[in-house]
């Protein structure tokens, strides 16, 4: 009997270590989206500075792509931070809960 309780004991403790690596891993790849999300600022950022004059209207309609795609990659990269905040938002819930 007081084995299993045992037992039962450190598969708490060893789910719950599993779930802080998670939420650490997790912190991480938030970091990471970040840093990529301000690479992309800091290039939209180029973009402008270095805008084609208003008669060169090819490589103004090319830069105006360029621009669109970064802001979109902006966009798509704080969508995964706020999933990903959200997922280790509900990780430690299930750790205070127990």
């Amino acid at each position: 009997m007081r084995k299993k309780s045992e037992e039962k004991d450190t598969a708490t403790k060893l789910i719950d270590l599993c779930i802080i690596n998670e939420i650490n891993e997790s912190n991480q790849y938030i970091l990471l989206l970040g840093k990529q999300a301000e690479f992309y600022q800091d290039y939209l950022l180029h973009l402008e500075d270095t805008k084609p004059f208003f008669f060169q209207k090819k490589k103004l309609k090319k830069h105006q792509e360029e621009i669109d795609n970064c802001q979109n990659k902006i966009m798509e990269l704080y969508k995964k931070m706020e999933e990903e905040i959200d997922t280790v938002y509900e990780m430690q819930k299930s750790l205070k809960n127990k």
